[in-house]
């Protein structure tokens, strides 16, 4: 730092401009603010042991007591955010102020520095940290982190408490402010800094539970409202009230016996506004049109999702989102018109589960979901889920594309057979069947594609060839070809393979019907 002064001009000798700045020995300073180093507070080449402080009054400015040079010390750069304290500290000595802040100004330099050193320990080092005989308030990323907090006032100070308060470990004041609790909670009344105590029972007020002998609560202006009372007037559980506060960013050890604990009446509110877009379990069940079975069904299926679940407790504290519940009954709505009968091509949910054996009104919300189908019709006279109406047909589709499978008339009518046909092909083993989550019986689409590419009927051949059933049976009895599968239990049914007929089975066809006729002629 001594460099500019060791430069001699022509006319001068060396050294001409050694002085001592009076704020070198500040002890709250640690760096040079305009030259931006860290000033040295003692000779780096004396034994740590016997190390004694630079200054005015220990050797001089070039040499130390031991007679070691200082001339050839390096110095250690910070950069213009670590000096920011020290060039206030500065500004405020020397009346050449280049950075100030309208709240420290108001304030004695002491007190200003005593501000400083308990942000920049609170900000740095935590709110369990000790300022005295702990040298962290000579620090100087405590002394610019403190300058920091103080300058935009009380944004920054708002913003150190919140970045506290979501690092506690637990709740209260003690807690969650630590040593800063305790040193504004001494600030008497009137003080120049009173506003530091007054923000920050605000902040504890807004965002944590007191204790009804919280010092808070009985220091503080605002009223305050008991939870278990709020509990009683909005009818809800104490553990909703604890999860709508837990939203507002409040933090408690719960409301159980023996913890009167309250909040402030600004929070009040707030909770009773949440609570508002919030349903009880015989809400939800008027909304949703059903009864508590089905209601705990969609439940369980993941569609319709509690608040809060104690497992501690013997029966469920269940909280439900009421706008989410309208949406997941739009979602189902869609913009399907309102009716005020049920068509012959419509039907409820609950007749959906019966007749298309997909189980409760529940699973069938859930598929409706999954397949995003909405409705087709509303009744006017029901709401809730009730009201909806669909289409069969629609959710048949719906069905084969969800399932990649076929129930057994869409596979019939696939595969060009009977349903006796197809019950054979099954019984026989020449078909797969699997059942799906509801039971249902299905044809999965590849053993439709596998059946196409291994086996045929004499129909299917018929058909192909331009003639009948009875030829084409003819022509593979003479062609000493065998079915596969023949059954005329009740129902004929013959099924050959494909690779069994013959490569020149379109003469033989016509070399039949031409026998044929003649015996006819």
């Amino acid at each position: 730092m001594l460099e500019e002064d060791l430069r001699a001009p022509a006319d001068r000798q060396a050294r001409w401009n050694i002085h001592r700045r009076f704020w070198w020995d500040v002890q709250a300073i640690s760096t040079c603010p305009f030259h931006k180093v860290q000033l040295l507070k003692s000779c780096p080449a004396c034994d740590p042991e016997l190390e004694r402080p630079v200054g005015w009054h220990h050797g001089s400015l070039t040499r130390c007591t031991r007679g070691h040079s200082l001339l050839r010390c390096e110095s250690q750069a910070v950069t213009e955010d670590d000096a920011a304290a020290d060039l206030y500290i500065v500004g405020r000595l020397t009346g050449a102020r280049q950075i100030g802040s309208d709240f420290l100004d108001a304030l004695p330099l002491d007190l200003a520095l005593s501000v400083i050193k308990r942000f920049g320990i609170a900000a740095v080092h935590g709110p369990y940290a000790k300022i005295r005989g702990s040298g962290l308030d000579r620090n100087l990323h405590v002394m610019s982190a403190g300058f920091r907090v103080a300058s935009e006032w009380p944004t920054n100070y708002v913003g150190l408490l919140d970045a506290l308060a979501s690092s506690a470990p637990g709740w209260g004041a003690k807690v969650v402010y630590g040593r800063l609790y305790r040193w504004a909670k001494s600030i008497p009344s009137g003080s120049r800094i009173e506003n530091i105590k007054s923000i920050l029972f605000d902040h504890c007020a807004r965002r944590a539970y007191l204790h009804e002998s919280s010092y808070i609560r009985r220091s503080h202006s605002s009223k305050f409202v008991g939870i278990r009372s709020l509990a009683a007037q909005l009818d809800r559980h104490p553990k909703v009230i604890a999860k709508c506060l837990e939203e507002l960013g409040a933090k408690s050890s719960g409301p159980g016996r023996g913890n009167p604990e309250s909040i402030s009446a600004k929070n009040a509110k707030q909770v009773e506004i949440i609570v508002s877009r919030r349903l009880k379990r015989s809400d939800l069940n008027v909304l949703l049109g059903t009864s508590s079975r089905n209601t705990q069904m969609l439940i369980s299926k993941g569609l319709i999702t509690p608040g809060i679940v104690d497992p501690l407790l013997s029966r469920k504290i269940d909280d439900f989102d009421k706008l989410a519940v309208e949406q997941f009954l739009q979602k189902l709505r869609g913009s399907a018109p309102l009716v005020k009968e049920a068509g012959q091509d419509v039907f409820s949910m609950a007749d959906i589960a019966k007749r298309l054996r997909m189980g409760s009104i529940a699973e069938v919300c859930d598929f409706m979901v999954r397949a995003d189908l909405t409705a087709s019709a509303v009744l006017e006279n029901c709401k809730g889920i009730p009201s909806l109406l669909f289409d069969a047909r629609s959710v048949e589709e719906a069905k084969v594309r969800i399932f990649n499978s076929l129930n057994s008339r869409q596979a019939a009518r696939e595969l060009g057979i009977s349903l006796a046909s197809l019950s054979i092909a099954i019984n026989n083993d020449v078909l797969t069947r699997t059942l799906n989550q509801y039971g249902e019986s299905r044809i999965p689409l590849s053993e439709v594609v596998r059946f196409w590419q291994i086996y045929t009927t004499p129909s299917i051949l018929a058909k192909e060839y331009g003639t009948s059933a009875r030829v084409v049976q003819r022509v593979m009895r003479k062609c000493d070809v065998a079915p596969i599968l023949s059954s005329t239990h009740n129902w004929v049914f013959i099924l050959y393979r494909l690779a069994d007929v013959p490569r020149d089975f379109a003469r033989e066809v016509a070399m039949t019907r031409a026998r044929v006729y003649r015996r006819a002629a």
